[in-house]
């Protein structure tokens, strides 16, 4: 196996996740290596490493889960309203014209109304 050729073949988001995880790893043993001295408040580069990290993570993890989507998606596999992907009528109509509601007409009980006073 050559390094090289994986290396070559590790996509953007990989590296954004990559590095991510380098930049956490360093600021635990940066804060123990504080912590050992006695120092144990966050200073500013600490935030600043870990908040940057985060968003390493984040912006990786969802150029990846982008990437994956694009590639696996077909062509009207999700095609919402008026698209047909679920053999409904356009525009979400619907075969019965005299929809009725099944729901109660009576008024919820309600935490106020069934004290005793």
């Amino acid at each position: 196996m050559d390094i090289l050729n994986t290396l070559a073949t590790i996509t953007p988001a990989t590296w954004l996740l990559i590095a991510g995880i380098v930049l956490l790893v360093v600021n635990i043993i940066y804060g123990w290596f504080r912590s050992s001295r006695g120092n144990i408040k966050a200073g500013w580069f600490t935030v600043a490493l870990a908040l940057v990290a985060c968003v390493l993570i984040g912006a990786g993890t969802v150029q990846a889960a982008t990437a994956s989507t694009t590639f696996t998606l077909r062509p009207g596999q999700f095609a919402g309203r008026g698209g047909g992907g679920f053999n409904n009528p356009a525009n979400g109509a619907s075969s019965n014209a005299n929809a009725t509601s099944t729901a109660s007409s009576s008024p919820a009980a309600t935490p106020s109304s069934s004290r005793s006073r």
